[in-house]
Parts: C-alpha cells; sequence; structure tokens
C-alpha cells in the first residue's frame, strides 16, 4: 500500500486521490505538446489521432504489466489500453493458426476440456514467455488452443 501518513488531516479531489493511489504522488505530469501527440508504436494504424496520448513514465505499472521497455514513449489510446490489458502492443493476442501452411493437426484444440475442439473460427500458438491477462501460460506454451 501507499504511505499515507503525509496527506493525515488533508481532503483531496477525486482526481488527486487517483494520482495518489496510483503513482505515490501528487505531482501532475506536464500536458504533451501537439507536435509530442503521436503514437511511437509503429504498428499503429492511426498514430496521429486519439482521444488521448500517454507519455510512458518509468516507474509505471499500470495494468499490472511491465512498462519499462515502452519508458519515454508516447502511445494513442488504443496502444496504451491494449498493453494495460494484454501486456503487448500487437493486435493479435498470439499467433493464429488455420491458415493453409499450417499442418492439419495444428487447427484442433488441446485443451482436454473444450466442447467443440476442430470447429473454431480461430487457433492460436501459446508463446514461449507470454504473459497475456497477467496469467503465466508456461505450462501451456506451444499448444494449439481454440478463440473460444
Amino acid at each position: 500500500g501507499r504511505d499515507w501518513k503525509p496527506l493525515h488531516g488533508h481532503t483531496l479531489c477525486t482526481n488527486c486521490y487517483k494520482r495518489y493511489t496510483h503513482r505515490g504522488t501528487l505531482e501532475r505530469y506536464e500536458p504533451l505538446s501537439a507536435h509530442e501527440k503521436k503514437c511511437s508504436y509503429e504498428g499503429c494504424s492511426r498514430p496521429d489521432t486519439s482521444s488521448n496520448f500517454y507519455l510512458i513514465h518509468k516507474g509505471n505499472k499500470a495494468g499490472g504489466q511491465d512498462w519499462s521497455a515502452l519508458e519515454s514513449s508516447v502511445l494513442c489510446d488504443a496502444c496504451y489500453s491494449r498493453f494495460k490489458k494484454r501486456g503487448t502492443l500487437s493486435k493479435t493476442d498470439s499467433q493464429e493458426l488455420g491458415t493453409a501452411a499450417q499442418p492439419v493437426a495444428q487447427r484442433r484444440c488441446s485443451n482436454a476440456a473444450c466442447d467443440k475442439p476442430d470447429k473454431s473460427v480461430r487457433y492460436y500458438t501459446v508463446e514461449e514467455g507470454r504473459t497475456s491477462g497477467g496469467r503465466d501460460w508456461g505450462a501451456l506454451t506451444g499448444k494449439c488452443l481454440c478463440h473460444s
């Protein structure tokens, strides 16, 4: 938790309360200038268009993700939200299967509890080191999972 002792007896507005809860400081970040409002992610489809742009500061822990590789980057709202939720900037969560180049055997869900292992619209291979959703997918590395 946070050390609230320095603020004992003070009344905070909602924004200051949230700021202190999330960052441990009441210090405000300077807003980005117009020329800084461009998403740094090369794979962004609309880097100049967003409702919000976020400068990634050192120590960011939003969504429980490791933001260290993105420090000092600027992300649009879509890319920021994607990374915050899934821990990746990639639009696809993992490698899609089911293309002609994939063997038919890989187009079957390896989850024994799956009701329709060969009836999904999409299949995914769990990549090594995957941490989407804050989970440890290590035991499923290399396994094929369906979309449902």
